[in-house]
């Protein structure tokens, strides 16, 4: 297993009696749900990203809808 680090962050009611709610029903540990949160949101972020400068380049190529970046082979 990986190295993990402890950290404190804080959040509405509302948001925490959601995630207690979601865990019992799930059957995951609060912990667990949390990380697959930040994973997903940081891995969207890199995507947007990544996205934003690839289609300039694409533009600059002469593709100029998503549908023929997303085509290229």
């Amino acid at each position: 297993m990986a190295a993990t680090k402890t950290i404190n962050i804080r959040i509405p009611k509302e948001l925490e009696k959601d995630l207690a709610s979601l865990s019992k029903e799930e059957d995951i540990p609060v912990s667990e749900i949390v990380r697959m949160s930040l994973r997903k949101f940081i891995t969207l972020r890199r995507f947007r990203a990544l996205h934003k400068k690839t289609v300039r380049y694409a533009r600059k190529a002469g593709y100029m809808t998503e549908e023929e970046i997303l085509n290229l082979k």
